[in-house]
């Protein structure tokens, strides 16, 4: 089974961590795909797969308050 996560913007630091232990309870059971805030993508468990919430549409370099998909990779 696949559980999509998409954690929003509500979580604190604190909160995440303690979300990510308990996806590790059940990691063995199903395949985990986690969608956090921004702020938290480089902190994600290398045992569970990571995606964006959102990117921009622009490849613009000088864009202000998006990620890019180039930031992304």
């Amino acid at each position: 089974m696949k559980l999509v996560c998409n954690l929003k913007a509500h979580k604190t630091w604190k909160e995440y961590r303690e979300y990510l232990e308990s996806l590790n309870k059940i990691i063995n059971n199903h395949e985990i795909i986690v969608a956090p805030s921004f702020p938290y993508l480089a902190y994600y468990p290398q045992n569970l797969y990571l995606c964006a919430q959102d990117v921009s549409e622009s490849n613009c370099e000088n864009i202000v308050g998006n990620v890019t998909a180039k930031q992304l990779k």
